[in-house]
């Protein structure tokens, strides 16, 4: 039989110290006192919110893994929570220290900037290579009407 909610101690995330990311994914990994069995009747139940009062929230994940991984995130912040339900979603354990994630991607600008770069590197490569050819065979010519 499971315990009654509040019994079991609430998960800890274990995230990096920087609440940062230019890329709009990241993996949210949780810890539990005691680490259950992963075959234990045990899941969890991540939720998501753009305000830390979670008023509004959203439940990204529900189920037995210890992590989960989130991408396609738009600019703002972020704020999680994660919790030990039962396999009928009723809790197990009260909700962790919320963590909160800022989503700041890199500007339109350096996106452009490097692609130009890119583009000049690759168009000098080319360049580089058609000489190369070109003067191998001249030379070769040369030698086969010497």
């Amino acid at each position: 039989m499971l315990p009654d909610s509040g019994h079991l101690s609430p998960p800890e995330f274990n995230i990096p110290d920087t609440n940062y990311t230019n890329s709009g994914q990241l993996k949210v990994i949780w810890l539990v006192e005691g680490e259950p069995s992963r075959d234990s009747e045990y899941q969890f139940e991540l939720q998501q919110s753009m305000d830390s009062d979670f008023g509004k929230s959203e439940t990204l994940y529900k189920g037995p893994d210890y992590a989960t991984f989130l991408s396609g995130l738009r600019n703002g912040t972020y704020y999680y929570r994660v919790r030990i339900v039962d396999h009928a979603g009723n809790p197990l354990s009260d909700w962790s220290t919320t963590v909160s994630m800022v989503v700041q991607h890199h500007s339109l600008f350096l996106a452009y900037v490097l692609l130009a770069v890119g583009g000049f590197v690759f168009l000098l490569t080319v360049g580089i290579v058609v000489h190369g050819f070109l003067t191998t065979r001249d030379e070769s010519l040369k030698n086969a009407n010497a």
